[in-house]
């Protein structure tokens, strides 16, 4: 599964709550946006509320663009270790395509700021507003729904973003932490005992002694005569 879905979930679920609480989470926050957005539908008349209509349309199609690609690239990711698909469509952890999470993150945005405008030009002329027809007190309560739907939109829909921009900056999660250096193993060549190095080097020392203080003569032969 991409790690974007739930920071290390590219590496199999393999009973990891973190993983598997991060996946629940983050459908849920997709689902719930997708299902506010319908209900809120049914109080848009498209012909009383053009205005709010278009806004929803927009919002909901710019949800839905964001929530589609997620779908295929997980798709794909999940195909491509499964079946015969190349390893290309595979997305390695911290290496989504920036154009990628852009369109993601930025349909989410588009359409959480969209229901925002629904909330703000209600009662506005072309805009959403409660049914003429009815009594003060129903006006009221139909007003009180719209917004509370919207506003549940617009939280579920600040939880989508969250959950793709902490999963896409996850890198010192979803990566392997690197493996410490092995210690270098002892040497095998033995060591000489101390007192034998210092004869060594007392040795050493006077042989240099006596090439400095010795001219270098050829030597002579020592006749004895009888």
């Amino acid at each position: 599964m991409p790690y974007f879905v739930s920071g290390p979930a590219s590496r199999g679920l393999n009973n990891n709550n973190v993983v598997v609480v991060g996946v629940i989470l983050h459908v849920a926050a997709w689902l719930l946006a997708i299902v506010f957005d319908s209900v809120t539908m049914t109080h848009i008349n498209e012909k009383d509320h053009s205005e709010a209509h278009t806004f929803w349309v927009t919002s909901y199609l710019a949800l839905w663009f964001a929530l589609g690609l997620l779908l295929l690239t997980t798709i794909l990711h999940l195909l491509s270790y499964l079946t015969w698909i190349s390893k290309d469509y595979a997305i390695e952890e911290g290496r989504a395509p920036p154009w990628l999470m852009t369109i993601m993150i930025g349909g989410a945005q588009s359409s959480m700021i969209l229901s925002l405008l629904s909330i703000l030009t209600v009662n506005e002329v072309g805009f959403w507003m409660p049914n003429a027809t009815a009594t003060a007190e129903e006006q009221t309560d139909e007003t009180a729904n719209f917004r509370q739907l919207a506003m549940l939109s617009i939280v579920a829909k600040i939880y989508i973003v969250a959950f793709l921009k902490n999963n896409q900056d996850c890198v010192f999660w979803c990566l392997e932490p690197p493996n410490p250096p092995e210690p270098p193993e002892p040497s095998k060549t033995a060591t000489p005992p101390v007192g034998i190095t210092r004869m060594r080097l007392a040795f050493f020392q006077q042989g240099r002694a006596r090439q400095r203080h010795s001219p270098n003569k050829p030597r002579q032969s020592t006749r004895y005569e009888i």
